[in-house]
Order: C-alpha cells, then structure tokens, then sequence
C-alpha cells in the first residue's frame, strides 16, 4: 500500500511541472483579449494629434461658401499674415453674410477698410472709412478711421491745374474733425496742417485761372476770379492776403493803371513792409536777368 503511494506521488511530480510549462508557454504563444486591447490603447497622444491634423486637412479642403464664421475667421487671419488681401475682403464679405452684431460688424468693415488701403486702394477704403464714421459714431475706433479716411482722400488730390474737387472732400472731412475737437486730440496737429495744405492748393489753382486770364487780356474775368479768391478764401487763410495784394497790382499793371498801381502798392507797404520790399527786390532782379539775356 505504502508503495503504490510512492509510485502515485512520483507520477504526480514528473507530470506537473510539464503541465505547468506547457501551461505557460501556451498563454506566451496566444495572447488574450486583454492584452491585446492594451497594445490597441498604446501611445494616445500620436492618435489625438492624428485626428487634429485630419480635422485641418478637413477644414482646408473646405471652400468658403461652406465655411461657418469662426471658420471662415481663421481663414481670414491666414491670408492677412500671407498679405493675400484679395482673398482675406472676399473672406470678409463671407464673413458679413452671415454676422448678425453691429459690433462685429463694424470692426469687418475696418478690417476690409484695411485691406484695400494696404493694396493702395485709396477710392475704395476712403470711402469704407467715411461710412464707418457715419454709420459707427460712438465706436472707440471712429476717430482713428476719420483720420484714415482724410489721408485716403488726401492721396487721391491732383495738382493744381487739374479738378479740385478731392481737394474740397478732403477740407471737408477736415473741418468734421476739428468741430470734434472736445473728442478727437489724437491727430488734430496733423489734420490742420493737412487743412491748410489743403488751401493753399485751392488758391494755387484760382492763381493758376487768373494767370490764364490775365495772359490773355481778359482783365474783367481776371478781377471776376480775384474776387472770388478774395471772398472764398482771405477768411480761412489770412496769411494769403499780402499775396492777394500782390495779384491786385500785377492785374493794374497788366492794364496800364499807374495810379490804381501807386495805390496798391503804398496799400501793401504800410501794411506789410516786409513783402513789398522782398517783391522790389525780386522785381529789380528779373529786369536785371533780362538785361543780361540781351
């Protein structure tokens, strides 16, 4: 009995290691469920920045008719940091379709403002600008586009001998500024000097007419257009009075007016001594000049 107990245990312990390791390698041969949805959940990170990439590749290949907002947002900005102005108006006229706040609004129409200015487009964001300021009044934005709005008309101005009627717009807009002076502190030494820049040109232009009248004998449209300097402009601009002066004794000379001439003159001398002795001066060098031509 004691013996076939040994025997018994003896088997027992040569099978079960063998059990065991066959037990063992098997599992090692053919990896359970659990282990394999642990190597599916490996390196998370590497899918997450997958699937942003692949929502970018999405977004990208989308087309601006089936762009939302914030979409069409992110667009936008590219193309302005790309200098693709073009594109970035038709981004933000998109944009305005479908915005429905007058806040947002306002700043897409200074961004488009913006962009036309930055491809030199002064008409159009001139005009963008001056509609902000009307339709925007109270915007922390406006003084800053009234003073764009003056500086792209202003690059629109021709010289004097051409239309003058920019010139008027920009005055204008000018004088819109300055009534606005409790408000607007920002630029208001820059705009009054474009102001009286801005006069100055309107009086080299009638100048411009009268010389063209005086040169061709027609004295009663030449003192017609003086007038008419005298009456538009002596009130805004002061300083251009000796100047006027000046034109009164050119048109009596012109005529052959000695005592109209006499009068003028000693006129211009008691109230500006200074100016008739600079235009003696310059009268003497240009007979001088001519003396010598011969």
């Amino acid at each position: 009995m004691t013996r076939k107990i040994t025997l018994i245990s003896l088997l027992f312990s040569l099978v079960l290691p063998g059990s065991a390791h066959a037990t063992k390698s098997k599992k090692k041969q053919t990896p359970d469920k659990k282990e394999l949805s642990a190597k599916k959940t490996k390196k998370p990170h590497l899918r997450k920045r997958q699937a942003i990439v692949m929502r970018r590749k999405k977004a990208e290949n989308k087309t601006m008719s089936h762009m939302d907002f914030d979409e069409l947002e992110v667009l936008k900005n590219r193309l302005v940091e790309d200098k693709n102005y073009m594109a970035a108006i038709k981004c933000i006229e998109k944009q305005e379709k479908l915005c429905k706040d007058s806040d947002i609004m306002a700043m897409l129409m200074l961004e488009k403002a913006d962009c036309h200015l930055k491809q030199d487009n002064y008409n159009t964001a001139g005009e963008l600008y001056r509609g902000f300021m009307e339709l925007y009044p109270g915007n922390p934005h406006v003084e800053k586009s009234h003073r764009l709005a003056i500086q792209c008309f202003k690059e629109r101005i021709l010289s004097f001998d051409r239309d003058q009627s920019t010139t008027k717009t920009v005055i204008e807009l000018c004088d819109k500024y300055l009534e606005r002076g409790d408000i607007y502190i920002t630029y208001i030494d820059e705009i009054k000097k474009i102001r009286v820049d801005c006069y100055k040109l309107l009086v080299e232009s009638e100048v411009n007419v009268f010389d063209y009248y005086l040169n061709s004998g027609k004295f009663l449209s030449a003192q017609t257009r003086l007038d008419n300097i005298k009456k538009d402009y002596l009130e805004d601009m002061p300083d251009m009075e000796p100047h006027i002066m000046l034109l009164d004794i050119k048109l009596a000379q012109a005529q052959s007016q000695p005592e109209e001439i006499k009068q003028k003159q000693l006129e211009l001398e008691q109230k500006y001594p200074t100016v008739q002795a600079i235009e003696v001066a310059q009268n003497k060098k240009s007979k001088k000049s001519k003396v010598d031509r011969f």
